[in-house]
């Protein structure tokens, strides 16, 4: 008796699968509603201590050389409209991959 693959093959279990079980509860509201009140969600995440803390890190890594006040303070600033940037990224992309009917609409 010869027993084949096909018996025990398991469709292979896709990223956003695997992540949809761990989602942090904090995105729970972004994940829940639809368009300009689920980006609101999303940035109201990046307010306040979370921007703080991002400004904090950003400056504390760009200060190792020596430059100009006002230099500095611009190229922080760029940096960090980036780390946000990519921070956004990150749940919207989870969110196209986790449910991609809803949000083509």
């Amino acid at each position: 008796m010869t027993t084949t693959n096909a018996e025990y093959y398991h469709p292979p279990i896709l990223y956003h699968e695997k992540a949809a079980a761990r989602v942090d509860p904090v995105l729970q509201p972004y994940l829940q509603f639809a368009g300009e009140q689920s980006e609101r969600c999303l940035c109201a995440l990046l307010d306040g201590s979370t921007d703080g803390t991002i400004r904090t890190i950003v400056a504390r890594t760009l200060c190792g050389g020596a430059r100009g006040r006002h230099a500095h303070a611009i190229e922080t600033d760029d940096v960090r409209a980036d780390v946000v940037l990519q921070l956004l990224g990150r749940p919207r992309r989870f969110r196209r991959h986790r449910n991609p009917r809803r949000d083509s609409s």
